[in-house]
């Protein structure tokens, strides 16, 4: 969910940077070279916000009480029983 919700604002992104680009850069090589790094840059980025959040699990899962551990479960179960109730 993350990774798709992320992948569609890097997905924008890019292609908003690489129109920008084809606009104010005239030579070939240097569009290359600056969509190439655009690209770099945005994978560093993507690849950097999931290894935050694997760590926050991580942490998550190694520290606190039982209830801290299991709000995601919880959360889940409240709300498909909230939906199911309410809407079906």
């Amino acid at each position: 969910m993350i990774n798709n919700l992320l992948g569609g604002l890097f997905t924008t992104l890019s292609k908003q940077a690489s129109t920008i680009i084809d606009e104010t850069v005239t030579t070939k090589e240097e569009k290359w070279k600056l969509k190439n790094e655009f690209h770099k840059l945005l994978m560093d980025s993507e690849r950097t916000a999931q290894q935050e959040v694997s760590n926050r699990w991580r942490y998550d899962m190694e520290f606190g009480n039982k209830l801290s551990k299991s709000i995601r479960p919880l959360t889940l179960i409240f709300n498909y029983s909230f939906y199911n109730y309410f809407f079906c």
